[in-house]
């Protein structure tokens, strides 16, 4: 059972370490990965992150930077 985690954390270790993100989340007792993410999901924090930058890019070129 000890063996089977390590393999497993490994696995997981190994992912992060190639540049994708994974966590536990200890109330769901499951992995996220970049694979759990739906379509909507993906569009939702897109659509965020996206806000986020032109706004940045905004206040950046009105400072005058």
């Amino acid at each position: 059972m000890v063996s089977e985690l390590a393999r497993i954390i490994s696995s997981m270790n190994t992912a992060k370490q190639l540049g994708f993100y994974v966590d536990f989340d200890p109330d769901s007792g499951a992995w996220t990965a970049p694979g759990n993410t739906t379509k909507a999901e993906f569009e939702e924090f897109r659509t965020l992150v996206g806000d986020y930058v032109n706004e940045t890019k905004r206040q950046i070129n009105a400072s005058g930077l």
